[in-house]
């Protein structure tokens, strides 16, 4: 049998020897037990975790152990264990544009991970329209204030598409806010100015801010370093700045210094679980 790389996981944690539970383990356990009488495992519950596991991939034909529950089970729970896989367009070209898909699976694994994070679908630049109703028609973003966010959340995060719904899609931008700390910051890989509706939304976040935190000076940051040189990876250039404000939370750190390209691509591999991929620090 072909041994690979096992799976991340989609909590980071990555523990060994997989990303599944002891439980989950069982109830496969149980499963294959039910459809194979004649090569069953031997009083699973009183193996531990790693020699159940052992079972069941000697058992399991297929290359990959996420392929388990599509022989036995297949139940959300097991199928958010691991890391979002690398898009299939990646096959043919490994620097294919993020989609909105691809950066929701990605910052999944953030809000799983922060319980305190919250993240908004990725929404065009016409997401403060509102339809004849006075209801949101694009995002839900238009109906987001810094107060309800606040009382839910310690931050906050947005990537947002320079065109509008109706349009392919252009270039991704992003939007995050230490909601305890009152800071608001945009990141743009090319370092343009934000378009004139995330300026709103910044400008009404700050006021709604500072009224929250009872007149405490929201402060505003702004990228001026131009990092992205190529056409493909802002979308991956957002991932790598919302990570970072979450893990680190210094936005002159991520932005003063040029990040190139060439290491962004191989953050690609970071955020998706890329079996043959090359994985880089960040």
């Amino acid at each position: 049998m072909k041994l690979t790389r096992r799976r991340k996981c989609s909590d980071f944690t990555n523990p060994k020897p997989t990303c599944y539970t002891k439980e989950d383990l069982l109830a496969f356990s149980s499963d294959w037990n039910s459809e194979h009488p004649e090569n069953k495992i031997k009083n699973p519950k009183s193996l531990t975790k790693q020699n159940l596991w052992i079972e069941l991939r000697k058992r399991h034909k297929t290359i990959h152990e996420d392929l388990w529950p599509k022989k036995t089970r297949k139940t959300k729970k097991t199928s958010k264990s691991f890391a979002p896989k690398v898009p299939n367009e990646w096959n043919k070209n490994p620097n294919s544009w993020l989609s909105d898909a691809d950066i929701s699976r990605a910052m999944r694994r953030y809000e799983k991970k922060f319980p305190k994070f919250h993240f908004l679908e990725p929404a065009p630049i016409d997401f403060d329209t509102k339809d004849n109703y006075g209801r949101c028609a694009y995002s839900n973003l238009c109906n987001y204030s810094y107060s309800d966010l606040a009382k839910k959340y310690n931050s906050f995060a947005a990537i947002f598409n320079t065109d509008p719904h109706d349009k392919s899609g252009q270039h991704w931008i992003a939007f995050f806010v230490n909601l305890k700390k009152g800071e608001i910051s945009y990141f743009d890989s090319v370092a343009d100015p934000p378009p004139k509706e995330v300026k709103n939304l910044i400008n009404r976040f700050a006021k709604e801010g500072q009224a929250y935190l009872k007149n405490k000076t929201i402060k505003i940051n702004y990228n001026k370093t131009r990092h992205q040189l190529g056409n493909t990876e802002c979308g991956v250039y957002c991932l790598a700045f919302v990570h970072h404000m979450l893990i680190n939370g210094n936005f002159d750190s991520f932005t003063q210094e040029r990040i190139p390209d060439e290491k962004i691509v191989k953050l690609r591999a970071y955020f998706f679980d890329d079996v043959n991929g090359v994985y880089d620090s960040i």
